[in-house]
């Protein structure tokens, strides 16, 4: 379903609107989201459709080639699986990434910590600042000190859903800026139901990994009983309620570390790392799935360039785990990097930080007038995309590729990936 608006409070006064942005992207189908529920329960029903085999409960040791260049995992239980490839996409305490890692000599692949490290002044304290700091492995993710707390809610009652018509506030997301170090944030889902999410610096947990106890979690979700909570618009004023109204009703909660590690070797010969296990990063800017997806499409185009050239011998570049590598290191790195730096903005760790967070908020995301809105996001829809038989497009009339050149449109958000057909394959190769 498509994110269709986004309202700023604060949480000192909730129920004045610091800015409220709608229609965002001219594309209606820019920005979409998906439960990861349901998207979980539609991978592995096609899996299984496709013939696969999964193993449950299992803890992954170590991996080894093979003769004729085939792979095995091997997992504590002793057991042996034996592939073409692995794929790594076990997120951000990844065993597989440590593995790869411990395979790599010396310096090789040593991961983008912080942003913070490669600018100055910064660069320069970071010998003293690595000296305080606890010895990391390569193959560690590095904590931020913020934390997310998040949950969804069984179906709402109405007074407390953004009701336009029968959309029940569907697609809306409101944000809370704090006072002090902080924000919680809703998005609605379908069937009346939420899911929100509190951000707060925490002290590391007593379980010593990134996930917290659910005595931990709840004692966290208390802090946010008493903040206020309204998820009025402009077109529909609701009654300013405790955050608890929204907590107390949900279906389940957890509570874990933000990381924060882009790791610039994301591959070992026929082993290859995908998602939070290449770069693990925090939530702030809502990436993390939408990256291992895009990157299972990459590594699907990787591998089969790779079995339309064998025995043809094009540019290792050109073929297999070395294109992933090539198509994919840059824009992990940036939107790593980004969902840190807007990390730093919600946040607002320090109070000029806030001061200036919301001073530009107000300046950027100005009220739009309906409507020129409105007639923006008609002409939007007018430029969606419509198939055609043979594989091509049309907007408006004109024929265009199936294909986002490098360059078009927005880096983050206009980014097409299409699969790839042979023949495709080796017209660009001549190209």
């Amino acid at each position: 379903m498509p994110l269709n608006r986004t309202v700023l409070h604060h949480a000192s006064k909730p129920e004045t609107i610091i800015a409220e942005a709608e229609n965002l992207f001219p594309d209606p189908h820019t920005l979409q989201t998906v439960e990861r529920g349901p998207l979980q329960l539609l991978l592995l029903q096609r899996y299984s459709l496709l013939r696969g085999r999964i193993y449950y409960n299992r803890d992954f040791r170590g991996y080894k080639t093979l003769d004729g260049g085939s792979v095995e995992a091997m997992f504590a239980s002793g057991e042996a699986v034996s592939g073409e490839y692995i794929i790594g996409a076990d997120g951000v305490y990844s065993g597989v990434r440590k593995e790869v890692y411990r395979n790599l000599a010396g310096e090789v692949g040593r991961p983008s910590r912080c942003p913070f490290s490669t600018m100055l002044p910064f660069s320069l304290l970071t010998p003293a600042i690595a000296l305080l700091r606890p010895k990391r492995e390569v193959w560690e993710c590095s904590p931020t000190h913020w934390t997310a707390l998040y949950g969804i809610t069984r179906p709402l009652p109405a007074q407390l859903l953004t009701a336009r018509g029968d959309d029940e506030g569907l697609g809306a997301m409101h944000w809370f800026l704090r006072d002090v170090p902080g924000a919680y944030t809703t998005y609605s889902l379908q069937q009346g139901r939420v899911f929100w999410i509190c951000y707060q610096p925490s002290p590391a947990s007593s379980t010593g990994r990134g996930k917290y106890t659910d005595k931990e979690a709840v004692e966290t979700m208390k802090l946010y009983d008493n903040c206020p909570y309204t998820a009025s618009t402009e077109n529909c004023r609701l009654p300013i309620v405790n955050f608890s109204e929204i907590t107390s009703r949900s279906e389940r909660f957890m509570k874990v570390r933000i990381n924060h590690t882009f790791f610039r070797n994301i591959s070992d010969g026929n082993v290859v790392l995908i998602g939070d296990a290449a770069h693990p990063m925090n939530t702030f800017h809502g990436q993390g799935a939408a990256m291992g997806i895009e990157e299972s499409l990459v590594l699907c185009n990787a591998l089969l360039r790779s079995a339309w050239a064998e025995g043809a011998g094009p540019n290792p570049e050109l073929v297999g785990i070395k294109y992933f590598e090539s198509q994919r290191m840059e824009r992990s790195e940036r939107v790593t990097d980004l969902g840190f730096w807007l990390g730093v903005a919600v946040m607002g760790d320090l109070w000029i930080l806030r001061k200036i967070r919301d001073w530009m908020i107000r300046k950027v995301l100005k009220k739009e007038d309906r409507k020129e809105g409105a007639e923006r996001a008609k002409a939007g829809t007018k430029k969606v995309l419509q198939k055609k038989g043979d594989g091509r497009e049309d907007i408006d009339g004109v024929e265009a590729e199936n294909t986002k050149r490098k360059g078009d449109g927005h880096w983050l958000f206009d980014l097409k990936v299409d699969v790839h057909t042979e023949k495709e394959f080796w017209e660009g190769l001549k190209g």
